[in-house]
């Protein structure tokens, strides 16, 4: 199997304060256009139960050298799978078609290195610039890949902003998985909201939704233009995250023809 290595290289730890909400603004002035996103949460405990019950899964997720660096630490466990989730997120591809193993994660002084079987991914993607934001809260580890591709001709300097929300549902809403599934429903569409406020002022936000595309890869959509700007989501264990971005991927004429119009949220 051929593979290719794409370097995401690691600004500074997102660093989250306050207690029920966090949020974060990234902003980026740079010649490169975001192209995607990819995010995921993982608690920790996930991991500390998998050891125990199931250990031999461990071996099935992770290669030979990232157990090495792992070691049985769970913290280092969910680091390594929150990376493989969100790199693959990114792609738009999620694990389709690939084993857990085939995504493999090193860290170097850029930041991560990531081994992805060529199959995976398109020329185009091969060649785009990678970006990493690590977070945590305690029993929670995060990750954020941003995807960049080079400028076309005639494409100027932009500044893209990048809104990252989490949440955490109260452990009275969580005491039976039914509720904890519903409360991170909930978690979502606030971290939505929230998002959106933040982003996109309400003269320029217009009517916005979540669309789907056939492969399950989520947009924000912009019903007045339409836009579509790359989004991502991820819950875990009464945990919720979203982000996205302020520069949309493409327009409406533009788009992918299969999409499926699923309307997870709009700012009435």
């Amino acid at each position: 199997m051929r593979y290719a290595e794409i370097v995401l290289h690691a600004d500074n730890d997102v660093l989250f304060r306050g207690q029920g909400t966090r949020s974060v603004l990234l902003h980026r002035t740079s010649m490169q256009r975001l192209v995607s996103l990819g995010l995921d949460v993982c608690a920790l405990d996930r991991w500390e139960r998998m050891q125990r019950r199931t250990p031999e899964v461990i071996a099935r997720v992770f290669t030979t050298s990232e157990i090495a660096w792992a070691g049985q630490e769970a913290q280092s466990l969910a680091r390594l799978w929150t990376i493989k989730e969100a790199f693959t997120k990114a792609l738009g591809t999620g694990f389709a078609g690939l084993a857990y193993r085939d995504i493999e994660v090193t860290f170097n002084a850029s930041g991560v290195l990531v081994r992805c079987p060529l199959h995976a991914m398109t020329e185009e993607q091969a060649l785009y610039q990678g970006q990493i934001f690590l977070f945590g809260e305690e029993g929670l580890s995060g990750a954020l890949v941003c995807l960049w591709r080079e400028p076309i001709d005639g494409e100027g300097v932009q500044t893209t902003r990048i809104v990252l929300e989490l949440r955490r549902a109260p452990a009275s809403l969580c005491a039976t998985r039914r509720r904890k599934r519903d409360a991170e429903r909930l978690l979502v569409r606030q971290a939505v909201c929230s998002a959106v406020t933040r982003l996109f002022s309400r003269e320029h936000g217009g009517r916005l939704a979540i669309w789907k595309m056939q492969n399950g890869r989520p947009f924000l959509y912009r019903a007045q233009d339409g836009s579509m700007f790359p989004l991502s989501l991820s819950h875990c264990s009464g945990w919720a995250a979203v982000t996205f971005g302020n520069v949309p991927v493409f327009s409406l004429q533009e788009r992918p023809r299969r999409v499926d119009m699923i309307s997870l949220y709009a700012n009435r």
